[in-house]
């Protein structure tokens, strides 16, 4: 629903655009990785819970552009003259597969590479059919409908609920015997081909300035800088989280 979204408002866009007074240039990022990212986190937060999972050994490739580069890209737009109207996908160069960022990630965290599972094939589970339902065009529309109607205190009720107690610290030791695939990480680590963005750095004129090396690293310390760290040379012990 998410990206169905994203290509209605562009069509949108694409139908107005000789109307529309401001030049509209339309970004095309593919996920914005580094400090403060949520789908950074979540990886860095499943390597050091030992429940890290590639699919078909992390050989598709990582569509992502690391924020200080997509800044970059916007900040080129703004300083470009006019006669640049369009979409553009923008993307770190090179890319980069899912097998490479994990391992990037996980020897900066300390985390043994052994601990990645290998998942070959999509297993049926309840949270699977539950997202693939939730995805369904006419579900997704009742589901934010419903949201919008409902007082803010029920809603804060109900996800507590679902969510369960909250575990406050968790034991490194534990290792779980399987680990929990979601369908869209599934759909991601698929890709097989580069998002195009020779048409962005042409018309541009822009190359993206923080290689995969330099972003890892100052993820990395933004990582440690906020309490994501695996104890060192400790039989039991806890992930901080601060």
């Amino acid at each position: 629903a998410y990206a169905r979204a994203k290509a209605t408002c562009e069509q949108w866009l694409q139908s107005h655009m000789d109307a529309l007074t401001p030049e509209i240039v339309v970004l095309r990022p593919g996920i914005v990785w580094g400090p403060r990212s949520p789908h950074t986190l979540g990886i860095a937060m499943s390597l050091l819970q030992s429940n890290a999972y590639l699919v078909h050994e992390g050989k598709g490739i990582f569509n992502s552009i690391y924020i200080d580069n997509l800044i970059g890209c916007i900040q080129a737009c703004i300083e470009h003259c006019s006669g640049v109207a369009g979409f553009y996908n923008v993307a770190d160069d090179p890319g980069v597969t899912w097998r490479e960022l994990y391992i990037a990630l996980a020897s900066r965290l300390d985390v043994d590479t052994a601990c990645i599972a290998n998942v070959s094939k999509l297993p049926i589970t309840g949270k699977i059919i539950v997202e693939y339902v939730q995805q369904l065009p006419w579900i997704n529309e009742f589901y934010h409908r419903l949201k919008r109607n409902l007082p803010d205190g029920l809603k804060s009720a109900l996800k507590a609920r679902l969510a369960g107690a909250y575990e406050y610290r968790r034991m490194v030791n534990e290792f779980p015997s399987k680990v929990e695939v979601g369908r869209e990480m599934w759909h991601l680590q698929q890709v097989r081909h580069r998002l195009p963005t020779k048409k962005f750095e042409h018309v541009f004129n822009y190359t993206p300035t923080v290689s995969f090396d330099e972003g890892i690293a100052r993820t990395a310390l933004w990582l440690s800088a906020s309490g994501y760290r695996e104890p060192q040379n400790v039989s039991h012990g806890y992930v901080k989280i601060s």
